[in-house]
């Protein structure tokens, strides 16, 4: 793979992590696989739920188990001008 300048590329999501240093803060930008291998890692999600049915979606967030995470914010939008589709956005911490 050719090289670009500022552009650094891991092959698993611990040398990623590795990578970087301990008071940095991390934000993990999925795909689905990408998700579920570090969703026991993450203290806080941000997460957008878009209010439409995609009958050939192959590739979701990992369930939940809201017993582990609290709503800490949530900012409900309706269908607007710069948006066809009603959303909303939550910030869940986990709860230790």
């Amino acid at each position: 793979m050719n090289e670009i300048e500022g552009i650094e590329i891991f092959r698993s999501i611990d040398q990623a992590l590795g990578s970087c240093s301990s008071n940095e803060e991390v934000f993990i930008i999925g795909g689905g696989e990408i998700y579920k291998q570090s969703i026991s890692l993450v203290q806080r999600i941000f997460l957008t739920i878009v209010d439409v049915n995609i009958p050939d979606a192959d590739t979701f967030f990992p369930e939940l188990d809201m017993s582990q995470w609290r709503e800490v914010f949530r900012e409900d939008h309706s269908r607007g001008v710069s948006f066809e589709h009603p959303f909303s956005f939550i910030v869940l911490d986990r709860v230790n």
